[in-house]
């Protein structure tokens, strides 16, 4: 442009929650659920990656399983009995199809859905895969649809490890009744907000935006809402004799 501008940019995320052999799996399953379909699963800082203690995966995907089916219901917004809509555009259901077709050609299992609904060409139906690996496109690319792709991890260092192996850095979620492992796990994460025992990270009271790829600044806050509009200024004083 013409003229030097501050920019903002909030770019979107590829956001880990990582659920410990040590977590209330129900308070897990109740705060990730019904986040991962707010929207179909179309939000910036949604959960792509759920990377879950060897030791809890089996428990963890019956119980949400079992909240997919009986709470789900994709449909029209303009049926009451719908939960679940449409995708916002034909490059959106396209994306999300190539991910999770990627993801079953590498060797994932689809408990439900992994496929397009008939209903309708922008419907995609509500999918939960198990078996996944960081091979899969899904574990580097945004998934932004009613997917919610499960992994595995053995140790804390290893589940570290696999939530920060991204480009995006914008949000990150952990259950753990742990309050040192809860601490040192978080302040490890690479991402601008950061969820224990809860994937309620949005306020205006609190800055919000990513690290690496997830944008430049924040929002909300005193450093989103006040500092991109005041100057700073250095003063540096010689001595004065009077």
């Amino acid at each position: 442009g013409n003229t030097i501008k501050n920019v903002t940019m909030e770019l979107g995320g590829n956001c880990p929650a990582v659920i410990f052999d040590d977590a209330d799996i129900d308070k897990a399953v109740d705060a990730t659920f019904g986040f991962k379909f707010y929207n179909g699963g179309q939000c910036c800082n949604n959960i792509n990656r759920f990377l879950v203690h060897t030791s809890m995966r089996d428990t963890f995907v019956e119980k949400f399983k079992a909240r997919m089916n009986a709470q789900l219901t994709l449909g029209s917004g303009l049926d009451k009995k719908t939960t679940l809509g449409p995708l916002i555009n034909k490059a959106a259901i396209e994306k999300c199809e190539a991910l999770v077709d990627d993801a079953l050609a590498k060797g994932a299992t689809a408990l439900t859905g992994g496929a397009r609904s008939p209903l309708g060409n922008l419907f995609y139906l509500p999918t939960l895969l198990i078996d996944m690996d960081p091979t899969m496109r899904m574990h580097a690319e945004e998934v932004f649809g009613p997917v919610a792709p499960i992994y595995t991890f053995k140790t804390e260092e290893e589940a570290i490890k696999m939530a920060n192996n991204t480009n995006y850095g914008l949000a990150a979620y952990l259950f753990s009744e742990n309050i040192g492992r809860t601490w040192r796990v978080a302040e490890q994460f690479e991402a601008g907000s950061v969820g224990i025992n809860t994937t309620d990270v949005v306020s205006e009271l609190l800055p919000f935006g990513g690290y690496k790829e997830s944008g430049l600044g924040r929002e909300n806050g005193v450093q989103g809402s006040l500092d991109p509009y005041l100057e700073k200024k250095s003063l540096i004083i010689s001595s004065i004799q009077k």
